[in-house]
């Protein structure tokens, strides 16, 4: 993590054990971290400041469409990792222009160091993957 700045994350997902080792495995690894349990939380914060990272799980809830229009609208789809259990996550991620993706269950390493580079403000301007429960990447 770069001492220098301190990335700033939104984590939403509406499971609130899954939002709760979020928020705390990223502020462990030394993120300002926020979260949100439904989209229109998210929304509100997303009109008070702009994260670094945008972890979230792809199936709240009907307001989804609108979050994700608000994220393409302020050009923010690359700082998105997207994590879901549904196999088809690799062709969403490509379809909504997400930064990464990691299917869950995911190893923890795995989803530090993916949040890591799609946060990092000097990275290059292009998506990175995970893999999902087979070894495919995603």
């Amino acid at each position: 993590m770069d001492d220098i700045v301190k990335r700033h994350v939104l984590v939403v997902d509406d499971d609130a054990d899954n939002l709760e080792l979020a928020v705390l495995l990223m502020s462990s690894d030394g993120y300002s971290v926020a979260g949100a349990s439904d989209c229109d939380s998210a929304l509100r914060m997303l009109t008070r400041s702009t994260p670094d990272l945008i972890v979230l799980d792809c199936f709240l809830e009907s307001e989804f469409a609108m979050l994700l229009s608000e994220l393409k609208s302020r050009n923010l789809m690359q700082k998105v990792l997207l994590c879901s259990g549904v196999s088809t996550l690799s062709e969403r991620r490509l379809r909504w222009g997400a930064g990464g993706a990691l299917q869950k269950p995911f190893e923890l390493e795995e989803f530090l160091n993916l949040a890591g580079k799609l946060s990092d403000r000097r990275r290059q301007n292009f998506p990175f993957t995970g893999t999902d429960r087979r070894g495919q990447a995603c």
